[in-house]
C-alpha cells in the first residue's frame, strides 16, 4: 500500500517537474519611451511614454513593453539644474526636468545586469554626471529637457543663425535642439524612436535590477 502510494506520488512529482520545464518562458520586457515633440521656440524636447488614441499608453512602467533582447538606444540624462524657459508651458504630466538628454548607440536592454551598469554606460558615452533617464525625472510619464533623441533627420532646408566662432568656425556641436523643426508623425512609430528608460520603483518594469 505504502509502496503504491510512494510510486503514485513520485509519478505526480515527475509530471509536474517536466511540465514546468516544458512550459514556454515569457521573454522579459523593459520599459521604453519615445520623443513626443519639440518646443517651437526654445527647441526643448518632450520625451515620454507616448499615447495612441484608441489604444492608450505606448509604454508599460509596471511590466515593461519591449523585449529586452531588442537593440535600442539608452536615453541618458544630465541633471544640470537648468531653469525652465519662460516660454515653455508645462502640465502635471509634462514637467520641466532641468536637465539635458542624449541617446547612446543601439544596445539590448539585457546587456545590463543592474541600473549602476546602465549609469556607467551613460557616463562612458557622455561623461561625468550622466546617468540613465528615470521615469520620475519630471513628475512621471513625460518630461521636458534640452537635448535630443538620435536618428531623427534634420530637414536640409532648416537653417539656424549662430555666432560664427561659438565653435572654432563654420560649424559647432552642442547638446540642444532647434525650434520650428517639424517632427514627422510617421517617425514616432519607427523602431529607432523607442529608447530604454529606467523606473526606480517598479521591480518588473526594467530589463535590469535597481
Amino acid at each position: 500500500m505504502m509502496k503504491h502510494l510512494f510510486l503514485s506520488l513520485t509519478a505526480v512529482l515527475f509530471t509536474i517537474f517536466f511540465s514546468v520545464l516544458a512550459a514556454p518562458v515569457a521573454a522579459q520586457n523593459g520599459m521604453t519611451w519615445t520623443k513626443v515633440g519639440v518646443h517651437d521656440i526654445t527647441g526643448a524636447v518632450s520625451v515620454g511614454c507616448g499615447y495612441e488614441s484608441g489604444v492608450g499608453n505606448q509604454c508599460n512602467p509596471y511590466y515593461g513593453d519591449t523585449d529586452c533582447s531588442r537593440p535600442l538606444p539608452v536615453l541618458c540624462f544630465n541633471d544640470a539644474g537648468l531653469e525652465q524657459p519662460s516660454s515653455l508651458d508645462t502640465s502635471p504630466y509634462h514637467q520641466w526636468s532641468g536637465g539635458i538628454i542624449a541617446t547612446t548607440p543601439l544596445t539590448p536592454g539585457n546587456a545590463f545586469n543592474n541600473v549602476d551598469e546602465v549609469n556607467q554606460y551613460c557616463e562612458s558615452e557622455f561623461g561625468k554626471e550622466w546617468r540613465v533617464a528615470e521615469f520620475h525625472d519630471g513628475w512621471g510619464w513625460y518630461f521636458w529637457a534640452y537635448g535630443n533623441v538620435g536618428s531623427i533627420p534634420l530637414d536640409s532646408n532648416e537653417r539656424v543663425d549662430s555666432k560664427f566662432h561659438d565653435g572654432w568656425g563654420w560649424y559647432l556641436w552642442a547638446y540642444d535642439n532647434v525650434g520650428s523643426i517639424p517632427l514627422d508623425s510617421n517617425e514616432l512609430a519607427d523602431s529607432n524612436e523607442r529608447v530604454w528608460v529606467n523606473i526606480d520603483d517598479q521591480p518588473n518594469g526594467t530589463c535590469w535590477t535597481q
